[in-house]
């Protein structure tokens, strides 16, 4: 990706970047993370709604929990089901332990991936940190 993302240097060292394949990259990357879910879906148990899978969040934020979660060595999508709320008092929980495929590629998404799109979308979106959490 380095090869092709920077085309240039500017006199201050900073890099200058090819915008179209940073784009490119970040379309490809959000493709990956639909058939990724979709993997989820299939492949972990009784499937959930799509709202509660696109919604769900990796780190805790100030109104929500996150929903990627170890169970023991597994790793588990616990989706949120919030229609009891009103009469249990809470979300229901709807937890899906992933495959060593999920599991494997998650990890990669979360801790490599993920970053650097963060990265990305910082440079061709300055300003825009809303994107940051949204993406």
């Amino acid at each position: 990706m380095k090869g092709q993302s920077v085309v240039a240097l500017a006199s201050d060292g900073t890099p200058l970047f090819n915008l179209g394949q940073l784009h490119s990259w970040l379309n490809n990357y959000s493709e990956a993370l639909l058939y990724l879910m979709a993997a989820i879906e299939v492949l972990a148990g009784l499937p959930s709604r799509g709202t509660e899978m696109t919604c769900m969040q990796m780190r805790n934020t100030s109104t929500r929990v996150r929903g990627l979660y170890m169970i023991r060595r597994r790793m588990a999508i616990v989706a949120q089901y919030s229609k009891t709320l009103a009469t249990k008092g809470r979300d229901t929980l709807l937890p899906h332990i992933l495959d060593t495929f999920c599991q494997e590629l998650t990890k990669i998404v979360v801790f490599q991936a993920h970053p650097f799109a963060q990265q990305i979308i910082a440079i061709l979106f300055p300003g825009r940190k809303d994107l940051l959490t949204t993406w």
